[in-house]
């Protein structure tokens, strides 16, 4: 069963997608000035888009994953939760659990941002 907040993100990317460009075809040249849009535009946004899993790979390994694994007193103390983290847990439970989840969302996000945005860039083109 899909969740409110699947559903939500899901709302929210479409927004972002297909309504926030339109909106701001009206915006942007009281700002900037006009915009010539051809062919080439096209191509410039596809490979933004397609730059963002190499982007966020790099994200992962040097930003968002060192506090974690370094295990720095500085994050630690902000920890919402007293308890371990679930990858150093004692349980193996524990463990396997989150490192299937981890898997999975990691699988989704690559999918997501590998092949989903791409399409979507493609249909919003044509």
């Amino acid at each position: 069963m899909m969740s409110i907040y699947t559903f939500l993100g899901a709302l929210q990317a479409a927004i972002w997608f297909f309504f926030v460009p339109h909106l701001c075809k009206y915006i942007w040249p009281r700002l900037f000035g006009p915009h010539q849009a051809d062919r080439l535009t096209g191509l410039a946004e596809l490979c933004l888009w397609c730059g963002l899993l190499p982007n966020f790979v790099l994200y992962l390994v040097f930003v968002a994953l060192p506090p974690y694994y370094l295990n720095w007193h500085f994050f630690e103390r902000y920890k919402i939760s007293n308890k371990e983290w679930p990858w150093r847990s004692g349980s193996r439970e524990v463990r396997d659990r989150f490192w299937k989840s981890a898997r999975r969302s990691l699988m989704l996000d690559v999918l997501y941002l590998s092949v989903g945005i791409p399409i979507l860039a493609w249909i919003k083109i044509i």
